[in-house]
């Protein structure tokens, strides 16, 4: 399984890394997909899209999961959570947590975009601090 952590990372994939690092950890076949808009690319994997900063130092600065199957919250694959339970989950957890205009979720560290059922599809991970 490939457990989100907000501002962290994805599974063995950490923020900061360079290219060679994260396939050095990621030993998966690069692909695209119609939903990650962004053309191909060589950092690209069965549901996550992973954006480098420009030079000079090329380190990983997003990842984006998109229905992924072994993607994980919280111990939870992606599309278990439904928004009521994640919002009161940071509600419990005294996670402070905003409501954007589209609906999204966003936390320090990530956000989280629902599908028409409410359910967890898209998620954005990326350092403390940004957005």
């Amino acid at each position: 399984m490939l457990e989100i952590e907000p501002g962290r990372g994805v599974g063995p994939i950490i923020l900061g890394m360079r290219k060679s690092e994260v396939r050095s950890v990621f030993n998966e076949r690069v692909v695209y997909e119609d939903w990650m808009q962004q053309g191909s690319s060589d950092a690209n994997f069965h549901g996550l899209r992973l954006d480098f900063a420009e030079s000079p130092s090329f380190r990983l600065i997003r990842i984006t999961v998109h229905c992924r199957e072994d993607a994980t919250l919280f111990g939870r694959t992606l599309t278990r959570w439904k928004k009521s339970r994640l919002v009161l989950r940071f509600e419990e957890s005294l996670i402070h947590y905003a409501v954007t205009n589209h609906g999204d979720l966003n936390v320090p560290g990530m956000t989280l975009s629902f599908n028409e059922k409410n359910r967890l599809s898209w998620v954005e991970v990326y350092p403390l601090g940004t957005t």
